[in-house]
């Protein structure tokens, strides 16, 4: 049975129900699974929901007098349960009633008490319960606040039949309300509204002229009074415990790395880059203009358009040699250099191993030795 299905919902939020469910290799879905109809025999528009009341008109629990409530649907299998149905056929009157599903076929759905002439040697008029044996709805269309697809069911005929009702003068019929949820009552471990609403905290505020500086010196001041030659007037000065922490842990609690702070940081690169362009252009057409005819050129006076070109060009150079420098400042801080002077100290110390085996080299008389010539 696929569980997602069965819903005690009132709304129609999707039409997943059309479509089959997805296979599995998992044993548990082979076991569980439950035939379900094709496609195209599910109902779409299901104007039976949870929460209305309808009566049993064919099938085995077939009992036309009780009212009953619909519990839940089952919109894979066009199946709706009931509470508290029995066998028509069974013959034990204490047979316990149980929760079962009954086709939507087979169902009437209730519109309510109606008024109808009085009988023969009677003046009172007659209430009856009317169901509707044929329904019909409005076009449907999807409520984007609520997230589902509403339209309205109308009564188009009845039973027993109501004067005037035809397919041109339809009853509507309204949805059920869903129960309201009461809040439970506040117990022993709840928080009284007082409470809550009691200030016991004073936030920090960004905008207080308060120095960062000053509160990390009070701080440290109180934890070694006299041990920074300070003034009387500035020993005076004390730390204020009851002032929000976060005063004095601003930069430990901070993350470098937030998305925030690493955008702030990329524009402040951008922006001193722009700088520096506008610098270097700027730069060569004050030089050009105050210098005249140059060497660049074959000798003739550069216009600004050209000195505004030297200096873009000049400005990539710095900006690559500012790149350069700064991949090397970060190699360095990696811990570049350390590892450099490791692998240079293990390269001399593999060769002075070297030398130390050469230089203690010596071999033994054994037959068909020579010695060279210039050693003897």
């Amino acid at each position: 049975m696929n569980r997602r299905q069965i819903t005690s919902s009132r709304l129609t939020r999707d039409f997943r129900h059309l479509f089959a469910p997805k296979y599995s290799r998992s044993p548990l879905f082979r076991l569980t699974k439950v035939k379900s109809l094709p496609s195209k025999d599910r109902i779409k528009w299901w104007n039976i929901v949870p929460g209305d009341k309808v009566r049993v008109v064919r099938g085995p629990y077939k009992d036309s007098k009780i009212v009953r409530e619909v519990l839940s649907v089952d919109k894979t299998r066009n199946q709706v349960f009931l509470k508290g149905l029995v066998a028509a056929h069974t013959n034990n009157p204490d047979k316990q009633a149980i929760t079962k599903h009954v086709h939507y076929s087979n169902l009437q759905l209730y519109v309510g008490q109606f008024a109808f002439p009085p009988k023969e040697g009677s003046e009172e008029p007659e209430t009856k319960d009317v169901w509707a044996t044929r329904l019909s709805t409005s076009s449907p269309y999807f409520h984007k606040a609520r997230g589902a697809w509403i339209w309205n069911r109308y009564a188009s005929s009845t039973r027993p039949s109501l004067p005037g009702v035809s397919q041109d003068n339809k009853i509507q019929i309204p949805w059920p309300l869903g129960e309201k949820k009461t809040p439970p009552k506040a117990g022993l471990y709840d928080t009284s509204p007082e409470d809550v609403l009691a200030v016991t905290w004073t936030p920090f505020n960004p905008g207080d002229p308060v120095s960062f500086d000053s509160l990390h010196d009070q701080y440290l001041r109180s934890l070694h009074p006299g041990k920074f030659g300070l003034s009387a007037a500035e020993e005076d000065v004390k730390y204020d415990e009851s002032s929000p922490m976060e005063r004095y842990l601003e930069f430990e609690l901070s993350n470098p790395h937030s998305r925030a702070k690493k955008q702030a940081r990329w524009q402040e690169k951008m922006d001193a880059i722009r700088n520096l362009k506008e610098t270097f252009v700027q730069s060569e057409i004050e030089r050009a203009r105050m210098t005249g005819p140059g060497s660049e050129l074959g000798g003739r006076r550069v216009t600004a358009a050209e000195a505004a070109t030297i200096g873009e060009w000049k400005w990539k150079h710095e900006v690559a040699r500012l790149e350069k420098k700064e991949k090397y400042r970060r190699w360095v801080n990696r811990g570049g250099l350390e590892g450099e002077r490791r692998v240079k100290l293990r390269a001399a110390r593999k060769v002075k191993k070297i030398q130390e085996r050469l230089s203690k080299l010596t071999f033994t008389s054994e037959k068909n030795q020579v010695l060279p010539s210039s050693l003897q």
